[in-house]
């Protein structure tokens, strides 16, 4: 034994280096190449050495691939030279026993020790793993980079001559299952998880599945008086109109509640160029990502939806497509109510931000459209003249207000008094 050992120790240190190098490369190949696309794009922002050395080595992935290839087949020639030259000192086999032995013992140490072993712990801790051996590989590409360009470029004929495979996108089902074992690992909450499931289902519903139908359409008549549309805009309370002619059918614009709310009363004398923007027609058919990226692309917020025909089959809205990702969405009309206090008879305390219609609709007073606020607190200031101080006083079509607080410039509280000869307001009516 001893003798053998004298004999073979140079070989038996080759072939224990060899077959450590041989792990090494089986598991810097999968470590590397288990990486996802997700992980390596952090990696760019990330500034260590390692994860630079990563990012250059996955780059350009087969230079790196016929780096590590190229490397394990040079370790796996000096591990079968180095132990065919153990086993041939075993003189009492014949010649043709010597080699069998040689080749079984090369084989099943390269598989368990040389591939099986290192490739599973890699796929285990391929972040780790990864970080450790991408330095030395990076190196190893550089000095064999003669040899990988020439190889690269011979097969990059080849592929050309034979054809190249085009890379498949990934389907929403390959997408959905990449998304349920990254929220495994905590990679997302379960409400991030659920919220781009929903994006992906998007493509799955269509705008007619969502629309407000032809049916519950409330249209505006081009011929209507912007009083006429006041009013039909506070009985209603939808957020867009289509105006039409004769009927829906005909209608190229849309009269948008909150731009006509938000322009003054001389504005509104020219409510269809002022308050409305021309119509984007929608197939019904469409799914929702088509109808997200064409409002996006045409900056609106809602369209009409159309059938095979080219008749309105209903109308759609940005807000409605939303919902289908986060749930209800909220309207101008569906706020949570401002605070409203009832402190005396046709006497109430509000803030200062609330808009001015519902200031209307919720006391029941009618304010000169001569004015060109949208809040309250615009409305003030415009009486006054001034920036409101609190006690600073004012009034209007029959009511009185006086500033209570105000902070940063604007009122943020006001008293409202109805005067006497205004009809009282139902105290039931008003939110307490």
């Amino acid at each position: 034994m001893l003798s053998f050992l004298a004999d073979n120790y140079i070989n038996l240190i080759l072939l224990l280096v060899c077959i450590t190098l041989s792990a090494i490369f089986s598991c810097s190949e999968t470590a590397l190449f288990s990486l996802s696309r997700a992980r390596l794009l952090s990696y760019r922002s990330d500034t260590s050495r390692q994860r630079q050395a990563i990012v250059k080595l996955m780059k350009t992935y087969q230079f790196t691939l016929i780096g590590i290839v190229f490397g394990n087949i040079l370790v796996n020639t000096g591990l079968t030279l180095a132990n065919d030259a153990i086993f041939a000192s075993f003189k009492h086999f014949s010649p043709v026993m010597q080699k069998v032995i040689t080749i079984s013992f090369s084989v099943v140490v390269l598989l368990i020790f040389g591939e099986i072993a290192p490739k599973t712990v890699a796929l285990i801790y391929a972040e780790p793993i990864s970080d450790k051996v991408a330095l030395p590989i990076l190196f190893l590409r550089k000095l064999l980079f003669p040899i990988i360009w020439v190889t690269d470029t011979f097969f990059n004929l080849i592929l050309d001559f034979i054809g190249r495979r085009k890379h498949a996108a990934l389907t929403p089902d390959e997408y959905s299952s990449y998304l349920e074992m990254s929220a495994s690992a905590g990679a997302f909450t379960k409400k991030e998880l659920a919220l781009l499931e929903s994006a992906f289902q998007l493509r799955e519903i269509t705008a007619e599945e969502i629309m407000t139908g032809r049916i519950d359409l409330v249209t505006v008549n081009t011929e209507m008086s912007p009083a006429e549309i006041k009013a039909l805009i506070r009985k209603e309370k939808r957020e867009f109109y289509p105006v039409i002619t004769n009927d829906i059918d005909d209608s190229e614009r849309l009269l948008s509640a909150k731009d006509f709310f938000l322009h003054s009363a001389v504005e509104r004398n020219s409510w269809d160029e002022n308050c409305s923007f021309p119509a984007e027609f929608i197939p019904a058919n469409s799914n929702l990502t088509m109808v997200l990226n064409t409002m996006r692309t045409k900056n609106i917020s809602a369209a009409l939806v159309v059938d095979e025909y080219g008749r309105t089959t209903g109308l759609i809205s940005i807000k409605e497509i939303y919902a289908q990702l986060t749930g209800d969405v909220e309207t101008v009309y569906e706020q949570p109510d401002f605070s409203i206090k009832k402190t005396a008879e046709n006497e109430w305390l509000i803030e200062g931000m609330m808009p001015l219609f519902t200031l209307e609709e919720t006391l029941k007073l009618e304010i000169p459209e001569e004015f060109e606020s949208s809040t309250v607190n615009g409305l003030f200031c415009e009486l006054t003249g001034k920036i409101p101080v609190a006690g600073d006083e004012a009034k209007v079509d029959g009511i009185a207000m006086r500033a209570e607080a105000v902070s940063k410039r604007r009122v943020i509280k006001l008293l409202i008094r109805k005067l006497p000869h205004q009809e009282p307001v139902n105290s039931d009516e008003v939110a307490q």
